[in-house]
């Protein structure tokens, strides 16, 4: 969504291989809801100043890194009670509401280091990294502006695909991976 404004993005289906299930640049006031992002490196990269988003009812599942969010504001994700489903969000409902009992908050300051330094994921496993991520969990006024889900989903949306669909992905599957990103052979136009 570059540069998109006052937009309903809804009931869509975006899994595997892609880089960024949803990448929003400068996008303001969009409806973001019922959506499913699945298997991506990065679930939502959020950035540029967009404002005023809302998502909601959404489902972020098995993405290498959900969130990507570079700034500094506090986003609240969720919208008048209803968050989103985060697959890697160890949640409980003690109540049985289907909203999680404890708020979701994807990145902290070490997320913030690794995106403007990725040699600094050499020490993501030291003590000293560890502290600052336990300090930060322990105490939340130490974290930095960024994304928070305050009334996580306890189950993920359902986006169904049609048969036909899912014929075509079952043929499909696993081109990507062997390398295969061209179809178009330039010497037969019946290719093109």
């Amino acid at each position: 969504m570059n540069y998109a404004n006052n937009a309903d993005v809804t009931g869509n289906l975006i899994r595997g291989g892609a880089k960024k299930c949803l990448f929003i640049y400068n996008a303001h006031k969009n409806l973001i809801w019922d959506n499913r992002f699945q298997d991506c490196g990065i679930g939502i990269h959020f950035t540029a100043g967009s404002e005023k988003n809302i998502l909601t009812g959404n489902a972020f599942i098995a993405n290498r890194e959900q969130v990507k969010y570079v700034g500094t504001r506090f986003m609240e994700w969720s919208h008048e009670g209803r968050g989103n489903f985060w697959s890697d969000h160890p949640a409980y409902d003690l109540n049985g509401d289907g909203v999680a009992d404890g708020s979701y908050r994807p990145n902290d300051l070490i997320d913030h280091i690794l995106w403007s330094q990725p040699a600094a994921a050499l020490l993501t496993g030291s003590p000293a990294v560890q502290l600052v991520r336990w300090s930060q969990s322990s105490f939340p006024a130490t974290l930095p502006g960024g994304v928070t889900d305050s009334h996580p989903l306890m189950r993920p949306l359902t986006i169904p695909v049609q048969s036909d669909i899912e014929a075509f992905e079952a043929d499909i599957a696993g081109r990507w991976a062997k390398g295969n990103y061209d179809d178009i052979d330039p010497d037969d136009i019946a290719s093109h």
